[in-house]
């Protein structure tokens, strides 16, 4: 039971991680485009 809750915890935090890494990823990508096309 230990851990399936362990497994469970872990899938959870990867997954709301790596969800937060595509959307911070994809803003930094947005800002460097836009540096780069005012310049």
């Amino acid at each position: 039971m230990h851990t399936f809750c362990f497994s469970a915890l872990m899938s959870a935090i990867c997954y709301f991680v790596g969800d937060n890494y595509y959307s911070i990823s994809d803003k930094i990508k947005r800002r460097s485009y836009e540096n780069s096309d005012s310049k």
